[in-house]
């Protein structure tokens, strides 16, 4: 299955991430660090909503992608 990329441009303390996957989906969550470096990270929380929706918590705003596979 190809994994579902979304990019969060503004910065969040929450991510609401809809991929409709229709499933509990695995993620890899990456931020834009410093001097340009995307730094493999994990949340503060990571709320399944449902099968289609997701909720990514940080304790400060941020900017990266979530690469979700189902």
């Amino acid at each position: 299955m190809k994994p579902f990329i979304h990019t969060q441009t503004a910065p969040a303390l929450e991510w609401q991430v809809a991929h409709n996957l229709n499933c509990y989906p695995v993620s890899d969550i990456m931020i834009d660090g410093e001097n340009g470096l995307i730094e493999k990270t994990l949340p503060q929380s990571l709320e399944y909503v449902d099968e289609n929706n997701i909720l990514i918590t940080f304790s400060s705003a941020q900017t990266g992608m979530a690469r979700l596979v189902g």
